[in-house]
Parts: structure tokens; sequence; C-alpha cells
């Protein structure tokens, strides 16, 4: 008999929480395009189950969604047109709370038919400002309801269930490019080092990496020392970000090193090739900080100084005219002198240029 009791108990628990809702229909909505400066006007239909008497919702935007979730919704949502940028300041409600009365309802039409019986409405507005990023924005929005005890079940079991999001898209040309742009290392032990990595946005919509593994080589023997996680980040157009990471191996010898590898985003990725940086054998007790390492709010550059190789060659031809070397002479001198700089400025294996000079001087002496 108290099994019984206890089991019919807990089913009438259970069918009671489980009865007592508040959601929204739909509870996903696509607004197609909006152009920059314009502003959509929209409403949310909250729908109620188990609930008798009258009560408040109190909506707020939510953060941004990601692309993986608009993408399992019925959405023509491309993920490299995706633009992570925030957009909570674009919402906008005329008033804080709405009144919601599940003893009242008003039925709407929503679409292909499909008859809602909605027990409050609550009206917001999307502001796409002028400077807007072009492509596609995700929005969400917690009705937030305001629940007592007068009602009927129990409020705890509506909370989850009370989520609106949205998508629409800006026109424009997205495009989106993740890229390491420089890197350096600095040795903190025999068998340690921090690697700096130096990542820009050089796309137009914001981008987050996605968690990406970067390979380090020696470049004198080519052999992998370890990998570099990249984790989870966040870039706005233009925006550059300095990311450490802690190297450890046995191989850790001073000379040149190069970093490969690929930069995982959401919407593409971007391949890492030949950037490179050099560890010298001294222990630094004191490394200087990550921000230290070039520019941290813009997209920077590499940091070679290709414009003074060039310098540097016309110099050298220059001076072999003067000097009445034959031009076949200084074509060759200068063409040799512009290829193993950039050899030693780029990632390109030092084998390579030892051919290369070994071929040059071969010509020069005998023709």
């Amino acid at each position: 008999m108290k099994k019984l009791g206890l089991a019919t108990l807990v089913l009438f628990l259970v069918s009671t929480a489980s009865a007592a809702s508040v959601g929204t229909n739909p509870g996903f909505q696509d607004f197609g395009e909006i152009r920059k400066g314009e502003t959509r006007v929209a409403n949310v239909y909250v729908t109620t189950t188990g609930y008798d008497s009258p009560f408040a919702v109190r909506p707020v935007a939510g953060e941004s969604l990601s692309s993986t979730y608009l993408d399992s919704q019925d959405s023509p949502f491309s993920p490299a047109e995706y633009s992570g940028e925030d957009i909570t300041e674009w919402i906008r409600f005329d008033q804080n709370a709405f009144r919601v009365t599940p003893a009242n309802t008003t039925e709407y039409i929503i679409g292909d038919g499909v008859t809602v019986n909605y027990a409050g409405r609550i009206k917001f507005y999307i502001e796409v400002p002028r400077d807007a990023e072009p492509g596609y924005h995700a929005g969400m929005i917690n009705v937030n309801p305001q629940l007592t005890n007068s009602g009927t079940g129990f409020g705890a079991s509506t909370r989850g269930q009370s989520m609106y999001t949205f998508v629409f898209r800006v026109p424009g040309n997205v495009e989106k490019s993740i890229d390491v742009v420089d890197a350096r290392g600095i040795r903190t032990g025999e068998d340690r080092a921090r690697i700096d990595i130096r990542v820009a946005n050089r796309g137009t919509v914001t981008t987050s990496i996605r968690g990406s593994n970067i390979d380090v080589y020696n470049r004198q023997t080519m052999s992998k020392v370890d990998d570099l996680p990249i984790g989870y980040h966040k870039l706005a157009p233009g925006q550059s970000k300095i990311i450490s990471r802690n190297l450890r191996s046995n191989s850790i010898e001073e000379g040149s090193y190069q970093v490969n590898g690929s930069i995982e985003y959401i919407g593409g990725s971007s391949f890492v090739s030949q950037q490179t940086f050099s560890l010298a054998d001294t222990i630094q007790d004191n490394p200087p900080e990550a921000s230290s390492f070039g520019p941290s709010d813009t997209e920077g550059d590499s940091g070679s100084p290709m414009w003074l190789l060039g310098l540097f060659v016309v110099m050298v031809s220059v001076i072999m005219y003067a000097m009445e070397f034959e031009l076949f002479s200084i074509i060759l001198v200068g063409g040799g002198l512009g290829i193993v700089g950039f050899i030693v400025f780029t990632g390109i294996p030092n084998w390579t240029l030892l051919i290369l000079l070994t071929s040059t001087l071969g010509i020069l002496m005998y023709g």
C-alpha cells in the first residue's frame, strides 16, 4: 500500500511539472535581410501550459549565438558568412515588463496556416547600426518569466523553455581570414621555452578561432619539436592578438625554428607556413611580457624588412655599375642577393640557400 501511494505521488509530481511550461511560438525566426541603418519591428509570442493566473515577463537579450547552433535550425544559414559581432546592444524593448494572461489567449496565424494561441506578446526592435558587419547575425531573447506560487505547476520547470532565437543577414561581402603574422621564442629553461604567436583577423567580419594545433619545427634538421594548441579566441576585423604557449621538449636547441599547421575558425581555415623565430642558448630569468610582442590591437605585419633588402640590392647594383662591372655581372649579383635575402627572411630551408650560394659563386668564378 505504501508503494502504491509513493508511486501515485511521484506520478502526480512528474505529470504536474511536465504540464507546466512557458515558451514561445515560433521558437526560432529568420528575418531575412536587414540593411545597415534599418530598424525591424518584431514580436515574440508567449505561450503557456498549466498556468491560470497572470504573470509578467522581463525579456533580456542574450549573447550572440554561434554558427554551430544556428546550423541546426531551419534557416538558409551559411557558417562561412557568419559574423560573430555582438548584437546585444542592437536589441531594444519598448518596455521592461510585459503581461501574460494564460486564461485570456489570442489567436494568431504565424505563417503557413499555423495558428498560435498566445497569452502574451513581447514587442522588440532590431536596430542595425550603419557600421554593422556584413553577413549573418544571430541573437537570442530570454523571455524571463516572473512566476509566483499563485499559478499551478512548478516555476522551476519553465526556465529552460523560455528562449527565443532569431537570425538575419546584413548585406555586404563577407571575407574570413585569420593568419599567423609573427612568432617569437623565449627560452625559459634547459628544456622549456615560451612561444608567442601573433594572429590577425584580415577579414571583414568578427571571427572565432575554434581550436587548432600548430607544429613547431627545427629549421636545421626539419624535425618536429612539439605542437602548440591555440584554443578559442574571437577577433574583430583588423584586430590582432598575441597567443602564448609553453613549449617543453628535450630537443630545444639553440637555433632557428618555424611554425607550420592550420588555424581552424568558424566558416573556414587558413594554412600557417614558414613563420620563423629563433631561440638563444641563454635562459631568461625575467622574460618579457607577451604584450611587449608588437601591436595587439591592429592587424600588423610579419615584420620581415623586405624593403631594406630591396634598398640593399639597389645600392650594390649602383656601386658595381660605378666600378664599370659588366651588365651581366650586375644582374647576376643583384638577383642572387635578392633571392638569398628572400630565403633568409622567409622560412625556406637553409639547404636551399647553400645550393643557391654555391651555384652563384660557380657562375661568377667560371663564367
